[in-house]
């Protein structure tokens, strides 16, 4: 299988040095990788860290001059997150990808994700990430409220046999299938939302395995993960291209 592995990349340099370190120890399990970002406004130095780690990587690079994001976290109005989703989407399709594995950059790909999501079989499907700044108060998972058709509401999760959600995001796979029949729309509610708006339209349901992740959301986290990781530990090597590979 030819998967397309990224995702969408903002200033984030402390975290995506992380992400980055991360996604080249990612086992490929047998399938054909190929490394896809999206840069988006990026400062100089975000983008060379990304060019060094992944040298033959697809950068797909805007410069709008649109205006300055410095919200905390890279924040972007819902109306341009669905765009940009939708070009490293349409990118995905037009390359004849059977898959993309996409991950936010600031959270902490583990080595089996690719092949514990690949082998549930399931055209949409995430693992768990905590969104409450390490609080595990609310994950990125939401459900149907069955009384208020469209809206969501969060539940709690299964962290033993992971199971269905209408919303999963942040660590997603989407098989060639998803991609080709739903698209992220922006509702107000963020372009997750209106991605699952989409895939309900659509017939497609979401679904979650029990693997979690870090999720680097504060200095904190980025500290501690530092302070207890092997692979980036405190007096790991930095970023070079030189010692990258690109699974194929």
């Amino acid at each position: 299988m030819r998967v397309a592995v990224g995702g969408l990349v903002r200033d984030r340099l402390p975290q995506l040095e992380v992400y980055l370190r991360h996604l080249r120890a990612l086992d490929a399990g047998g399938h054909e990788l190929e490394f896809v970002f999206l840069l988006d406004n990026c400062a100089p130095e975000v983008a060379r860290a990304v060019a060094d780690s992944f040298p033959q990587a697809r950068l797909l690079v805007i410069h709008d001059g649109g205006q300055p994001y410095d919200r905390e976290r890279g924040w972007r109005p819902f109306a341009r997150m669905a765009w940009l989703r939708n070009l490293l989407r349409g990118h995905v399709l037009q390359k004849g990808y059977d898959a993309f594995l996409s991950v936010d950059t600031d959270v902490v790909v583990v080595p089996e994700l690719l092949t514990c999501l690949l082998e549930t079989g399931r055209p949409w499907v995430a693992a768990i990430v905590d969104n409450s700044r390490g609080r595990r108060a609310a994950f990125n998972m939401m459900f149907h409220r069955d009384a208020f058709p469209g809206h969501y509401e969060r539940r709690p999760l299964d962290f033993e046999k992971g199971g269905p959600a209408e919303m999963v995001g942040a660590a997603c796979l989407y098989r060639r299938e998803a991609l080709a029949r739903v698209e992220y729309l922006d509702d107000g509610r963020g372009e997750d939302v209106g991605f699952a708006r989409s895939a309900a339209e659509a017939g497609i349901g979401g679904w979650y395995v029990p693997l979690e992740l870090d999720h680097l959301m504060t200095q904190v986290q980025l500290d501690a993960h530092l302070e207890g990781c092997s692979l980036c530990g405190r007096r790991a090597e930095p970023i070079d291209g030189r010692r990258a590979s690109v699974a194929r």
